[in-house]
């Protein structure tokens, strides 16, 4: 029987797109703060697309603690070309904008830099994939008065990110605004920066809505694949 063409969604993220502990050494601490790996937003998006009955979708997370643009501009032919994706959701920005006492680890000019070049391999592509650039949410309150330049650097890098919005190209920026103004701080874990249990789930499900707003599917059955054997080797 001839196999039916999958739906390959690709996420290129740092943590915020990976469970999140909150306590390391023992995850029953307080188990209302366990963020698992299937609460996480890839997999939220992956079960509505599944419960609506999509085809064989393929759902590859490689998401690396403290990735940065320069992982994904090292790897930009890797997740827009030779995985062969139908959507690259990239997830960068808050650990590039975070103010720290040796500087921020990519200034907002190398940032938008960095960002054009991963979209030249973009638009390189015979057949480029439907590109989603998640925005940056804001932190807390009392994060923001323990770093006062933070909510700037948020705001600052988020423009960089919605003006490389091009949908006529495939390119499309995903406002994380719209969660903030309906869950408020609820949207993050204590730490202020990775997303809660129901951030995730919210964010997971705007972006599914994106993917099906933006994407032609069509029917089929579905199941996951992960890509741990890729993910070792781009680690390495």
């Amino acid at each position: 029987m001839k196999r039916q063409k999958t739906f390959n969604i690709v996420i290129a993220s740092n943590s915020q797109s990976m469970p999140f502990p909150w306590n390391k050494r023992n995850d029953a601490d307080r188990p209302d703060l366990f963020t698992s790996y299937w609460m996480t937003y890839p997999h939220v998006a992956r079960r509505i697309l599944q419960v609506k009955s999509r085809p064989e979708i393929l759902l590859t997370s490689l998401a690396i603690r403290g990735a940065t643009i320069k992982d994904a501009y090292a790897h930009a032919d890797h997740i827009m070309r030779w995985m062969a994706p139908d959507v690259t959701v990239m997830n960068y920005g808050i650990v590039e904008c975070w103010p720290r006492e040796g500087g921020q680890t990519v200034v907002v000019e190398e940032f938008a830099e960095k960002l054009r070049e991963v979209i030249k391999t973009h638009q390189s592509s015979a057949s480029p994939p439907v590109l989603v650039l998640l925005g940056i949410a804001n932190s807390t309150r009392r994060k923001n008065r323990l770093l006062p330049t933070l909510r700037e650097n948020i705001a600052e890098y988020n423009k960089v990110l919605e003006s490389a919005a091009a949908p006529d190209r495939n390119i499309f920026f995903l406002d994380m605004k719209p969660i903030e103004q309906e869950l408020g701080e609820k949207m993050l874990s204590p730490d202020a920066h990775h997303f809660s249990a129901e951030g995730h789930e919210m964010v997971g499900q705007h972006l599914a809505r994106l993917i099906e707003q933006r994407c032609e599917i069509p029917p089929a059955g579905l199941v996951l694949h992960t890509a741990r054997r890729f993910v070792e080797a781009w680690i390495a």
